[in-house]
């Protein structure tokens, strides 16, 4: 009787958070963060059951073969994946690592015991790495030969997203006698079916946080005048949240 994205969040297959991959899956295969049509809502539920067959299969081989120390599973956010995952732990595989795209073309990432988009791994693998690299001189030629590569559009880790724009060139209506804010955007898609680490407790999309800082700067902040730049890889991204974005119309701001 599930109809929308909440409703599939929490769906269960014998004890496996299965809905998450469900809607990830889907959201990733539509660019649609909302999936609310009635072809959204059932290919939600077909990757459920791949889901579920994925989770099943497995852990009816480990079954038979209770030989193994460590797994090896792209990504672990889509359904097959996230079944594969619940399946081996469930099994007590000592080490399910995790393998996504690394910081250049010719690495990989390896992830032991978490997903990639982990916040919580990610924050301890930040704080256990910088103390060792923050007065490395090769660490620091290394980041920064990264970003500077990011910022002059080569592609490093995935393709660059500005090798479209017109180097040198601001919004139409840009004025340097008031204060300027720019609101970077991210890609409601991508992180919305990951789980609830990634759930916001301040705004429930992106849209709303922005269009109420708008308002209300409108008053408290009158010199101000904010820019908002959608992020290029929502390019291709149908969502009401990209709309309520383009939508959003007050003197002080420009989309």
């Amino acid at each position: 009787s599930a109809s929308t994205i909440s409703d599939y969040r929490y769906l269960e297959f014998d004890g496996v958070d299965i809905g998450w991959g469900a809607i990830s899956s889907a959201v990733s295969a539509r660019r649609d963060p909302d999936c609310v049509s009635t072809d959204a809502v059932l290919q939600i539920q077909r990757f459920g059951f791949a889901g579920c067959v994925a989770f099943r299969g497995i852990t009816r081989f480990l079954a038979q073969e209770p030989v193994f120390d460590q797994a090896y599973i792209f990504n672990g956010r889509f359904a097959v994946t996230r079944g594969a995952m619940r399946a081996c732990q469930r099994a007590g595989i000592r080490t399910v690592t995790f393998h996504e795209r690394g910081s250049v073309l010719d690495r990989m990432g390896l992830f032991d015991n978490a997903l990639p988009h982990s916040i919580t791994a990610l924050q301890a693998a930040i704080d256990n790495g910088w103390p060792a690299a923050k007065d490395d001189p090769e660490a620091i030629r290394a980041a920064d030969d990264f970003f500077h590569a990011r910022r002059n559009g080569q592609m490093r880790d995935w393709p660059s997203f500005i090798t479209g724009q017109q180097r040198g060139m601001l919004p139409s209506g840009w004025r340097t006698d008031r204060t300027n804010v720019v609101i970077y955007t991210s890609s409601e898609d991508e992180f919305i079916a990951i789980g609830d680490e990634w759930t916001s407790h301040v705004y429930d999309r992106q849209s709303e946080g922005i269009r109420r800082i708008v308002t209300e700067a409108k008053t408290a902040l009158p010199g101000y005048h904010f820019t908002v730049r959608i992020h290029p890889n929502a390019k291709a991204v149908a969502s009401t949240d990209l709309v309520d974005l383009v939508a959003i119309d007050s003197p002080n701001v420009t989309g």
